[in-house]
Parts: C-alpha cells; structure tokens; sequence
C-alpha cells in the first residue's frame, strides 16, 4: 500500500512514531507499507528539510518502503538523492516530455 505524505507531516515530527504505531495495530508489515514524498519535500534546504529527511530515514530503518514523487519538477539531481535512500523514483512527466524530439534536434556547434 502506497500513501502520500506531505512535508508540513513530515516536519511537525512525530510521524514515524504515528506510522509506526499503527503498523503494529494493524499487524501490517511495515515492507508492505510505502510512503511518497515529492522532490522538493525530500531535498529543501534547512531545518525542516533535515527533519523531513531524518523522519524519512528513521521509518526506512524500520521498513517502510520511500518512493519520490515528481522528481524531475524541482532542481534536484540524481546525485542529490545518494545521500538518501529511496526505494523508488518516479519521474514527472513534464521531466520527460518532449525528449524524443530533443534527441533528434542537433545542438548548434560552438565557434573558437
């Protein structure tokens, strides 16, 4: 099962604790449980980036599959996202539309 979370969620703490709890009410697994979070989410700048990455960290540790939404709509890079481990990403499409006619387009050659 796949849930949205926001960021305002993520950065009011608590949430792995909440999430947590529930998975042990309900007997789910917490591998059969999946937590998105869209790209700016996951890499905005200051404390409540690095709370919203420490939660995120925290429920990984304990199980919980992390998926990030709409990568490719902000200004992050792949290389961003080593520093934290996702179990998915799922591109935008506006991230990838038109990429075949880019592909076909050749670029303008520089003059020294």
């Amino acid at each position: 099962m796949w849930v949205n979370i926001s960021g305002r969620q993520l950065v009011g703490g608590g949430l792995s604790r909440t999430v947590e709890t529930v998975l042990q009410d309900s007997g789910l697994p917490a591998e059969c449980l999946g937590l998105e979070v869209t790209e700016t989410t996951l890499v905005e700048e200051g404390a409540g980036g690095a709370r919203a990455r420490a939660e995120l960290q925290q429920l990984h540790v304990a199980g919980v599959r992390i998926a990030v939404d709409d990568f490719g709509t902000g200004f992050s890079s792949l290389g961003q996202l080593r520093s934290f481990r996702v179990d998915m990403i799922k591109v935008d499409r506006s991230f990838v539309q038109g990429i075949d006619e880019e592909t076909r387009t050749p670029r303008s050659r520089r003059t020294s």
